[in-house]
């Protein structure tokens, strides 16, 4: 009962938005934990699946280390198992994320981790019941609620599938995996990720080219896109420029991917080019104008041109949208310490610690504001 048998259309349109959730889950991590928390990527100057593959599985050894040192470890354990999806290695990632599971039974994002695994297996009985464990551990997060509509698809109940996307997009309005998923089961009237005449991530018109395999070239971009991202992702602060390079070919792949357009804004703000990281940015405020962090990701550009008062404006934008984005606050700490608000900077860097614990930004605010603060 467990198991649907699915063709390979299917099954790329399924494994597509798989990485396109593992990927929003990874661009969180780095935006709030900061990018060392993955291994440094190694210099290569070219952009292909060999690279990005090169880059996994630096990171699935730096993970391997930490959790020899230390065997409990349930954060090594989950980033392992992200690592092993986006090389869609499922059930070495599900084996990852039971470790973490294990460990820390109250990690929604392992078990959101495991139920993708999961639907990648056709496993979509199973795949519901984790992601309905991971929605009791934190009802607001949406990459379980997408998920689970995945699962609903792959058992052929299109009605059950929009209930879950519906609520995706009810906790982030601009999700949008879960506003493709739940557009072309509308158009289509049958689930998306069944079997199908047109793709899950196109109109209702007839792809220009399909492949041997059943693959379409728009899935295809889609797919190598979202590669771009995480392999972009893993360099922004080892290798910015790679990192740029890797989000511009994402860009010609997708020109409507907005995580792409902030991603590259980002890596212009690492490389002391605030204007053009600006113009990015405001690229991805066009196609997603409600997503907090893209309204941070702003306030962080203008802050860099020393434009303090339009920064704070976007940041407690972002803040208003997301209060749990820790990276607003370390924005509103660094325009607070440019200005000698040194009371004001603590506080901010404070509250980000209060929301994310694991920040890597504001402790070093901290630092600079007061030598004796012990970052470690």
């Amino acid at each position: 009962m467990n198991e649907v048998k699915c063709d390979k259309v299917s099954r790329n349109h399924r494994t597509i938005a798989v990485l396109g959730i593992i990927a929003m889950v990874v661009l969180i991590l780095v935006s709030t934990a900061g990018a060392k928390q993955l291994a440094d990527v190694p210099n290569s100057g070219s952009n292909n699946y060999a690279d990005f593959n090169k880059y996994i599985e630096k990171d699935m050894k730096t993970q391997d280390t930490a959790i020899e040192i230390d065997p409990q470890n349930s954060g090594a354990w989950y980033l392992k198992g992200l690592d092993l999806a986006m090389l869609q290695r499922p059930e070495g990632a599900i084996t990852a994320f039971d470790n973490a599971i294990k460990i820390n039974p109250q990690d929604a994002g392992a078990w959101t981790g495991k139920g993708l695994a999961l639907v990648e297996l056709n496993k979509f009985d199973k795949a519901i019941k984790t992601f309905d464990k991971a929605i009791e551990l934190n009802p607001q997060y949406s990459e379980a609620w997408n998920g689970k509509g995945l699962a609903f698809e792959g058992l052929n109940k299109p009605e059950e599938a929009i209930k879950a996307y519906d609520k995706a997009i009810e906790i982030n309005p601009q999700d949008s995996i879960a506003l493709k998923s739940r557009k072309a089961l509308s158009n289509n009237k049958q689930p998306a990720y069944q079997s199908t005449e047109q793709p899950a991530y196109q109109s209702t018109e007839q792809p220009a080219y399909q492949d041997s395999q059943g693959l379409t070239s728009t899935d295809a971009a889609s797919q190598e896109s979202y590669k771009y991202i995480i392999s972009g992702v893993g360099k922004i602060q080892s290798n910015p420029n790679d990192a740029l390079s890797d989000f511009n070919h994402a860009i010609t792949l997708d020109p409507q991917d907005a995580t792409a357009w902030f991603e590259k804004g980002m890596a212009l703000n690492m490389l002391s080019r605030p204007v053009e990281a600006e113009e990015a940015i405001n690229n991805a405020l066009i196609l997603q104008p409600k997503n907090g962090l893209f309204n941070i990701g702003k306030g962080m550009a203008l802050a860099f041109q020393g434009k303090y008062e339009s920064a704070n404006s976007y940041v407690d934008k972002g803040l208003m949208l997301n209060p749990n984005q820790s990276l607003g606050w370390d924005v509103k700490g660094l325009i607070a310490a440019a200005n000698g608000q040194t009371s004001e900077a603590k506080y901010d860097y404070n509250r980000a610690l209060k929301t994310n614990p694991k920040d890597k930004i504001a402790p070093k605010g901290l630092k600079e504001l007061s030598p004796s603060y012990n970052t470690y």
